[in-house]
């Protein structure tokens, strides 16, 4: 009987293992059944909780389980089932889970899909998480835009909102006390209302469109900005007179730009493009570091794998043909000739490089409150800088540019500068002169044939030309554009370059070094004065491009452009778009959404949704 049976403590060890294995199994069954009792060793029933079970109960079971299979009695099955059933706080894990996987926001349809078989109900997640109703939903898909969010830790957000203001703090103060409030509140995610209510407002104020530091903070940072003990730039410092910081960022973007313009003005002059990178930094008087590197990188220089420094492509066409403009102007004014010695310094040492290094000069002895910044290593030497005995060993290491050493391309004008003067220029008994005029062949119209386009009917049609070129990544056959167009071979010879294949592509820097040499011929013969038109219609030069390299007047007399400015900075570029970034749409995920009733639901996109990027 129940009575008489042996009943084991609580405290055995036996007793413990038993119950510890049989612990998702219901006391009743885990007592009851023999076959689990025999599986865990044990001879005796385990106590139930309740001492009202009646013995019959016990001995009717026993009897009923050597009838049935083993495994299929239907306690067996309950004990089964019961180890399936998972708890609630598993439940919620595993849509914490999966938020945290989707980004912390989810449809409510697409969480319980996705874990149906874990056993997750739309009640049970709108009762442990966040979850927001759709406003927006049709009348027949309602429930398709419910949404449902991780639930926020107020602990977390106030050390967020922390956080972000001291980020506004720093800002404003690396920025001199005073800030754009839309730049900041947009840059760093904050509000207004949250930022003059912290600290009771001690800590900001807003004056007009500026956000400033309250109180005696704000001369504070004034004061340091001045001074340049902050930047507002990434990266550190180790004195506040570097021109960069460790990430390659100036301090001083003015210092920066015309440290860039003395580097290319160099390579273009002495190197005609591409120097050595160590001979750069010792003519230049800089020094080789992280943070020199780092901000050649950032700019429109390149580094080659074989240790040289070279100008970009497109800067140094446009650097090209201003150089022979410049000695155009130069030949323009003193009578068409010039000895050639003369027009060997003056392509070695442009006007506007001189210019540039005397404006460094002027920096470096003007006594400011503030000290100077300096690049790595100081800067400053170049004009005829001669390494002498007592320089670094970078310094004095022998760089070949042509047939001649370092220093005596810094000092002289290197070999190639002759040979380009005589390629382009009439050298004779050592007098140079503008190249003689190219013969053309005369023009002979049939009496039947159509009058010739105006200048505007030209323009028209090589604006559409100029811009399929451009789409076609500079490249377009000639009968795909005359098939196009309605133009002939003959007339894109005028604008372009026909190659053997018969693809037409922009002008090459020869071409265009040559027009401009006889552009500038024209203005220093023409008494009358030069006219755009006149150069469209000779030369196929555009608008753009006479723009670029010459001084047009409101009536279209061209002149000789003498701002030293424009020489570094030449005209953007217009490339065709990148299909990388063409194709790439700015649109936030799930914009092209499906109903559950096969209809397409209303599309939202992001704020710069479908920008192209070029």
């Amino acid at each position: 009987t129940h009575s008489a049976m042996p009943l084991l403590g609580a405290g055995q060890p036996a007793v413990a293992a038993a119950w510890e294995q049989l612990r998702p199994l219901s006391p009743p069954t885990a007592s009851q059944c023999r076959r689990l009792r025999c599986g865990l060793g044990l001879t005796t029933a385990l106590p139930l909780p309740t001492l009202g079970v009646l013995p019959l109960q016990q001995t009717a079971t026993a009897l009923r389980l050597r009838r049935f299979p083993e495994g299929r009695h239907r306690c067996v099955r309950r004990a089964a089932l019961a180890t399936q059933i998972t708890p609630i706080e598993e439940k919620k894990k595993a849509v914490t889970q999966y938020l945290e996987k989707v980004g912390g926001k989810s449809s409510l349809e697409g969480v319980v899909n996705a874990l149906r078989k874990q056993g997750i109900t739309k009640a049970f997640v709108k009762q442990h998480f966040k979850f927001q109703p759709g406003v927006k939903a049709p009348k027949d898909v309602q429930g398709y835009y419910d949404q449902v969010l991780l639930p926020e830790d107020e602990t977390v957000l106030d050390y967020e909102k922390e956080l972000k203001i001291k980020q506004v703090a720093k800002r404003v103060f690396e920025l001199g006390g005073a800030a754009d409030l839309h730049d900041v509140t947009g840059r760093i995610g904050i509000s207004k209302k949250v930022l003059l209510s912290h600290d009771n407002g001690k800590l900001f104020e807003v004056v007009g469109t500026e956000l400033r530091l309250a109180g005696g903070a704000f001369a504070v940072a004034a004061a340091a900005a001045a001074a340049r003990t902050v930047t507002a730039q990434p990266g550190r410092r180790k004195a506040r007179s570097d021109l960069f910081t460790s990430a390659g960022k100036p301090t001083d973007p003015a210092a920066a730009r015309r440290l860039l313009w003395r580097i290319e003005g160099f390579l273009v002059s002495t190197g005609d493009g591409v120097m050595n990178l160590q001979a750069v930094y010792a003519a230049l008087g800089l020094k080789a570091c992280h943070s020199l590197r780092r901000w050649i990188k950032r700019t429109r220089l390149k580094i080659t794998s074989y240790g040289d420094l070279r100008v970009d492509d497109g800067r140094l066409n446009y650097f090209r043909v201003r150089r022979a403009i410049s000695v155009g102007a130069l030949l323009a004014e003193n009578g068409g000739a010039l000895p050639l010695s003369t027009i060997l310094v003056h392509v070695h040492r442009p006007p506007e490089l001189t210019a540039l290094e005397q404006e460094e000069i002027d920096f470096a002895f003007c006594t400011q409150q503030a000290p100077r910044v300096k690049p790595p290593g100081g800067g400053i030497p170049h004009p005829d800088y001669v390494p002498s005995s007592s320089s670094t060993a970078v310094q004095s290491r022998a760089h070949s540019v042509g047939n001649e050493s370092f220093a005596l391309a810094i000092s002289n004008p290197p070999p190639w500068v002759e040979e380009w003067v005589k390629e382009y220029f009439s050298v004779k008994d050592g007098l140079v002169t503008f190249p003689p005029e190219p013969v053309k062949q005369p023009l002979i119209r049939r009496p039947d044939a159509p009058p010739e386009p105006g200048i505007d009917e030209e323009r028209a049609h090589l604006m559409s030309v100029s811009e399929e070129i451009r789409l076609r990544y500079g490249r377009a056959h000639s009968s795909v554009l005359s098939g196009c167009f309605g133009v002939k071979t003959k007339w894109l010879k005028r604008f372009f370059d026909i190659t053997e294949n018969g693809d037409a592509l922009a002008k090459s820097v020869q071409r265009q070094t040559s027009e401009a040499i006889m552009i500038s011929k024209r203005i220093a013969a023409s008494t009358k004065g030069y006219t755009d038109d006149e150069a469209f219609t000779e030369f196929g030069a555009t608008n753009a491009w006479l723009a670029a390299f010459f001084d047009v007047d409101k009536d279209g007399t061209l002149n000789f452009d003498n701002d030293s400015v424009k020489a570094w900075d030449p005209p953007p570029e217009n490339p065709a778009p990148s299909p990388w970034t063409y194709a790439k749409l700015d649109v936030p995920r799930g914009y092209h959404r499906k109903g559950v009733a096969g209809k397409y639901m209303p599309r939202k996109y992001g704020h710069n949704a479908v920008g192209i990027l070029y």
